[in-house]
């Protein structure tokens, strides 16, 4: 991956976003988009609600509904 490495203004500038970003030049010219890095502190005590063994059964287990069902019973209603 590339860097591109910004002064303490512009920094701060980004630091207080909350959300995606669109930046642009001077002229107005979109030079893509800024997506802030997520604060691990928010998950550091997050606690899983299943086992890892439990965790490891439902995904060899498989199954589950095709998409396209369940956007037929989300347009339905049900």
């Amino acid at each position: 991956m590339n860097q591109i490495t910004v002064d303490a203004m512009l920094g701060e500038q980004f630091r207080v976003q909350v959300g995606t970003v669109e930046v642009r030049d001077d002229r107005g010219h979109v030079l893509g988009y800024f997506t802030p890095a997520a604060d691990e502190s928010l998950y550091r005590d997050a606690k899983v609600p299943i086992s890892e063994t439990e965790a490891h059964r439902r995904a060899a287990q498989g199954g589950g509904r095709p998409l396209k069902d369940i956007l037929h019973d989300l347009d339905s209603g049900r």
